[in-house]
């Protein structure tokens, strides 16, 4: 995929165009972290760096000392013992920050969020997905200033009811001649609750989600 400042592919699911009930689903993750490790800088150079964290990661659960995978997975399905290989390939998947954070605890600038959304705009077009779930907030803070600057239709965007401390977000923009769904929830690191989380999106994707259990569920 030649898009300007994309850095790392995306992993696109052997499924992802039948998709779910026939509606395409891209998750967004955040960051990639650089490690402490002198390979780590090497790896994260590699542009299918992406499609590697997803094949070990999320698909074959090398978590490491990660809870993001897990704790996603619980927030879709309610656990985390089911065919991962083949909810995955159900799904496309890419990091929205376009540059690895030095550490866990650092956070992207407002240049960053600036190239991510320009990215992402270039990414969905070339998808095509018909719902999008952001591992994360705070990119939904700078969405109706990039929409507008880069000239998409923003035909919604709300904060739901707030879980925790965080209030999750709902997009609907236009692109491709279609409405897309942004959905926003709590990063899925740490002090995630993913039972209530699993609720919210139970509420707002029901039909995708029940989908996914019975065909994951059956395939254990």
């Amino acid at each position: 995929m030649d898009i300007k400042n994309l850095k790392w592919q995306p992993y696109v699911g052997l499924n992802y165009q039948k998709g779910i009930n026939g509606r395409k689903v891209l998750i967004v993750g955040e960051s990639h972290y650089l490690g402490n490790d002198e390979n780590s800088i090497e790896k994260h150079n590699n542009p299918l760096f992406t499609q590697i964290v997803i094949n070990e990661l999320a698909i074959n659960r090398y978590y490491w000392n990660t809870k993001i995978f897990p704790n996603f997975h619980r927030a879709l399905i309610g656990n985390d013992s089911f065919n991962a290989e083949l909810l995955w390939s159900y799904f496309s998947f890419y990091n929205f920050i376009q540059r690895p954070m030095e550490s866990n605890k650092s956070r992207p600038t407002e240049n960053d969020f600036e190239i991510a959304w320009q990215v992402f705009f270039n990414v969905a077009k070339n998808l095509n997905p018909d719902l999008c779930i952001f591992i994360g907030t705070s990119s939904s803070n700078f969405l109706g200033y990039q929409a507008e600057k880069n000239n998409i239709e923003l035909k919604e965007l709300k904060w739901l009811k707030k879980i925790g401390n965080t209030y999750p977000r709902k997009a609907i923009i236009s692109l491709n001649k279609k409405e897309m769904e942004l959905h926003f929830i709590k990063h899925t690191s740490q002090y995630f609750s993913w039972y209530k989380w699993n609720e919210h999106l139970t509420n707002e994707i029901p039909n995708e989600l029940e989908y996914l259990k019975k065909t994951v569920a059956n395939n254990g």
